[in-house]
């Protein structure tokens, strides 16, 4: 039996992940082989690693699995502020994916921050739209309804913003 933490370059006493999805992600105490752990920075909330192993592999799946996408192509989403759609953000990009966002309506100045903060994540202006809900519904038809994709973790009035954007 190795000591907590011996091999793979892991300090005894690290903070971890498994490297992939698996229970006890939670646990303060678990049994497994040193070399299927990630190392998890101090900088990084242990809310926010829990979930590491779920939402990137969560992302990939979404713009992976359901539908053959090619660059210039188009993903609408709604929640594009949670993890998932940060991340769905920053992959369609680097694909070279337009994406239309829609994200809850609020105050101007909180609304401009996080249209600035995702547009930056999604590639730029060119390839990144944020709408927030009102705007989404105050733009019906004025948009380019040529999304290919859409993903939907809102319902309500922001999953009906998502359907009249795709094609």
């Amino acid at each position: 039996m190795e000591a907590v933490g011996s091999g793979c370059g892991l300090p005894v006493g690290a903070r971890v992940v498994p490297s992939a999805p698996r229970a006890a992600t939670w646990a303060s105490h678990s049994t497994v082989p040193s070399c299927s752990l990630f190392p998890v920075p101090d900088a990084v909330p242990d809310d926010a690693a829990a979930t590491m192993a779920v939402n990137p592999p969560t992302a990939v799946a979404l713009l992976s699995e359901f539908g053959a996408l090619s660059a210039g192509d188009a993903v609408a989403q709604n929640g594009a502020t949670t993890a998932v759609g940060r991340l769905v953000l920053q992959l369609a990009a680097h694909r070279g994916l337009r994406t239309f966002n829609i994200v809850r309506d609020r105050g101007p100045v909180e609304l401009a921050a996080v249209k600035a903060e995702l547009t930056a994540l999604g590639g730029g202006p060119a390839l990144a739209t944020v709408l927030s809900e009102a705007e989404a519904d105050a733009a019906r038809g004025s948009v380019p309804s040529d999304a290919r994709l859409g993903l939907n973790c809102v319902g309500g009035r922001a999953a009906g913003a998502v359907l009249r954007l795709l094609r």
